[in-house]
């Protein structure tokens, strides 16, 4: 590290310059100057506010992280910045990426891929797609977050925190290095440094954020922001991913390749350690008994609160059939005190490892998925919903409702669901196919990978 008084010394071939202090030297600064002595696409943070005339600041060349600016004024002032750093808008082929965005690879070289998610510990996605490239002339990486901040569950605690942990992580992603960048959607505003800076990037699109936070949040300025960025975010990728055919009407009008890679399970990596009868007995499961289990996040949104009333209905129908819930989350206390008002017919396991979670999928006579119908119900399905296909894998019958019609599960309205389990007890349900993620996802993953080095060695 060099230390300087000289302000202009200090910024010389800087990437990023940090403001912490309110001196009069700073305040004085040509902005101008100051983008001319540093690297391309220079980044400017002014922890103290400094700087008052944000415009001037962004007209300068500077893209600006200020404390204390408001998503608002972000949407307003950056939309001239990503303008001026887009690409052409000609194209190469007729899958329309901009020459701009495309950097030559050198032929034999190994492809460096990052793959940017916020939560990648709790995204299998990712180990399984790092799988597919094990022993591949792929450099396979995952940005990891530095920074992850949690006030509160109060809305306006999570806003703040999600604003310090984008903010951190949006300056992670414009200062990572890579041939490609492999990036899911949600949420969108994490691809704004890739298209400042020019960068190839795959879009994985996951999930319809723009109706998620209009759901949580109302229709207003965060909602309207949010479809800015899915806009941008759909715009401007190389290719585009998804983990679910019903994710393809959003995404259609891209004009993009677009590779369905859906969220099946690696066979490799998911089976039962302890047999099916000695689990059981373990548990204190008698011979004769039937076991439906759940197992999710105890939320509202995997339909946690519908499990009282199953247990309730179903404790009248008969005493033979047990309730298995394993999870962990905000209504963990509904769980506890179901399995105090139901102690022989509701067992609460809480949060398990995911290695455990075969052993309780093998144990199990059916398998439930109770959630409530919201406005993005039809994108989900055994494709992109994890516990599905897992389920799928041993050949469980799956009983659902709140999501999207599938050959694989049977599907009944909430009121109907107990009446369900007892169908899917009796033989009635589906018969679900096996479905791994190295029979029907590796291939794809490939794919996308062919696509990318063709791409960039004949850019």
């Amino acid at each position: 590290m060099k230390k300087t008084r000289d302000v202009a010394r200090a910024a010389k071939e800087a990437d990023c310059v940090v403001i912490v202090t309110d001196h009069k030297a700073f305040r004085q600064m040509e902005l101008e100057e100051m983008v001319s002595l540093m690297k391309e696409n220079p980044v400017i943070v002014d922890g103290r506010r400094i700087i008052i005339d944000l415009k001037k600041a962004m007209k300068s060349g500077f893209i600006y992280f200020g404390v204390g600016c408001g998503l608002e004024w972000y949407i307003f002032y950056t939309t001239k910045r990503i303008t001026s750093c887009l690409p052409n808008r000609r194209y190469l082929r007729s899958n329309a990426i901009p020459r701009g965005m495309l950097t030559k690879t050198v032929k034999g070289a190994s492809l460096r891929v990052v793959y940017i998610t916020l939560y990648p510990k709790k995204y299998p996605r990712v180990k399984k797609i790092a799988t597919s490239l094990k022993d591949k002339n792929v450099n396979f990486q995952v940005l990891t977050p530095k920074v992850i901040t949690k006030l509160g569950n109060r809305k306006i605690q999570r806003i703040i925190s999600a604003l310090i942990n984008y903010t951190s992580f949006l300056l992670q992603i414009f200062f990572a290095k890579a041939d490609v960048y492999w990036i899911t959607n949600s949420p969108d505003i994490f691809v704004l440094p890739l298209v400042w800076k020019k960068a190839n990037y795959i879009l994985d699109y996951r999930s319809p954020w723009p109706t998620q936070v209009k759901l949580e949040f109302g229709k207003g300025v965060l909602s309207r922001i949010a479809e800015y960025f899915t806009y941008t975010a759909l715009k401007y990728p190389i290719a585009i991913t998804t983990p679910s055919s019903t994710f393809l009407k959003d995404v259609k009008e891209s004009g993009k390749r677009v590779y369905v890679i859906p969220n099946y399970p690696l066979k490799s990596d998911f089976k039962p350690n302890v047999s099916r009868q000695r689990f059981r007995e373990l548990n204190g499961i008698k011979r004769d008994e039937k076991i439906v289990l759940f197992v999710g996040k105890l939320t509202v949104v995997e339909g946690v609160d519908i499990l009282p009333s199953i247990v309730e209905e179903l404790s009248k129908k008969t005493e033979k059939i047990a309730l298995w819930i394993v999870g962990d989350g905000v209504l963990r206390p509904v769980t506890e005190q179901l399995e105090k008002n139901f102690p022989e017919n509701v067992k609460f396991f809480g949060w398990r490892p995911h290695k455990e979670i075969p052993n309780f999928i093998n144990a199990a006579d059916v398998c439930i998925v109770p959630r409530h119908e919201t406005p993005f119900f039809h994108y989900y399905n055994e494709e992109n919903v994890h516990k599905i296909s897992e389920s799928m894998l041993f050949e469980k019958p799956i009983v659902s409702c709140g999501i999207a019609p599938s050959k694989e599960y049977l599907l009944v309205k909430r009121q109907d669901i107990v009446k369900g389990i007892l169908e899917a007890l009796e033989g009635k349900a589906p018969k679900p196919t096996p479905k791994t993620w190295e029979q029907n996802c590796t291939k794809k993953v490939l794919e996308v990978i062919e696509f990318l080095e063709t791409l960039l060695l004949h850019a």
